[in-house]
Formats: structure tokens, C-alpha cells, sequence
């Protein structure tokens, strides 16, 4: 059985459960490679998406050391889906990205 793990600095990766481990959401939060091991994790935006119809979403603040102990309870089960957005300074810095290298060709484009 897997957890798919989506989100900000992380490739996209299968966290690996079994029924006899009974792993944790802060399992797979906190491991060496966790979903908010990178810098770029908004850890105050972390979703468990769980079912098919409906889907379930669970927010949890990470950065509120008092829910840390919801993550500990909340067992993962298999196809839940774990999300972490992304820091807004990462998305404005990669929007920045995108749009001078636009704005370089246009200006050369005129001047030529």
C-alpha cells in the first residue's frame, strides 16, 4: 500500500504503509526526505486528501506545535494523497522568473 506525496521542493514520491507498521501522517512528514524537509514547503498549508466520492481534505498547520499531535494520530491509509504547498516567496520568485526573461526579448526585439 502507498501514500502519494505531492508538494512544494519534493518530487513526487509513493510513501510506503503497511497494516502492520500503521504508519502516521508525521511519519511521513518528518522522515529525512518528508514532505516538508525543503525550504520551499509552506508548512502551514499541508492537506491529507483522502476517499474517491466524496474526497475528504484535512488541513494541517504544521508550524502550530500543538497540532503536531494530530499528525501523530492520524493514521495514513492507502491512495491518500499528501500535499504541501508552496511558500508564496517561491511562487512570486518563480512568476519573476517567467516574466523577465519575456520582458529581455521584448526590449530587444524593439530595439532592433
Amino acid at each position: 500500500d502507498k501514500v502519494f506525496v505531492l508538494g512544494a521542493g519534493i518530487s513526487p514520491t509513493k510513501f510506503n504503509i503497511s497494516p502492520s507498521k500503521r504508519e502516521t501522517l508525521a511519519d511521513a512528514l518528518f522522515t529525512e526526505d518528508g514532505a516538508i524537509s525543503s525550504a520551499k514547503a509552506n508548512r502551514s498549508e499541508v492537506y491529507l486528501l483522502r476517499g474517491n466520492d466524496p474526497v475528504i481534505a484535512y488541513h494541517l498547520n504544521a508550524l502550530n506545535t500543538s497540532r503536531l499531535i494530530v499528525a501523530e494520530a492520524m493514521e495514513l491509509r492507502p491512495n491518500d494523497i499528501l500535499y504541501v504547498s508552496e511558500q508564496p516567496l517561491s511562487s512570486f520568485n518563480r512568476a519573476l522568473e517567467r516574466i523577465f526573461p519575456l520582458r529581455s526579448l521584448i526590449s530587444n526585439d524593439t530595439s532592433n
